[in-house]
């Protein structure tokens, strides 16, 4: 699935297979977001420098949208944030490890 914002592309991922798969087409400097400590959708700001931090808020909203994990009513969401590069699928489908993360937490989900 894919968002554009101010001419910033978006994907989300729809499923765990989902998730692997549009990891594995992006583009290797594309950016990764996931929200920390729990199951949710992953998305990736299709941009090859570090993201504004309206990007990363958009994003996030995004993750939050699409991850039935999350409540409505969570204000707040945690998210590792990395390059694609920095990304090892993991054994089991739609798990991934991951290294040179930032772990910020954004407000206006």
């Amino acid at each position: 699935m894919e968002y554009i914002q101010d001419n910033t592309k978006y994907i989300v991922g729809k499923s765990a297979e989902n998730n692997w798969k549009i990891i594995a087409d992006a583009d290797k400097s594309y950016y990764w977001i996931h929200a920390n400590n729990i199951p949710s959708t992953h998305v990736i700001i299709c941009i090859d420098v570090e993201p504004l931090k309206s990007e990363i808020e958009y994003a996030c909203s995004l993750c939050k949208k699409h991850t039935k994990a999350i409540s409505s009513t969570i204000k707040t969401i945690d998210y590792i944030g990395t390059q694609i590069s920095n990304i090892k699928l993991g054994s089991k489908q739609g798990e991934v490890t991951f290294k040179n993360y930032n772990k910020c937490q954004i407000y206006s989900v």
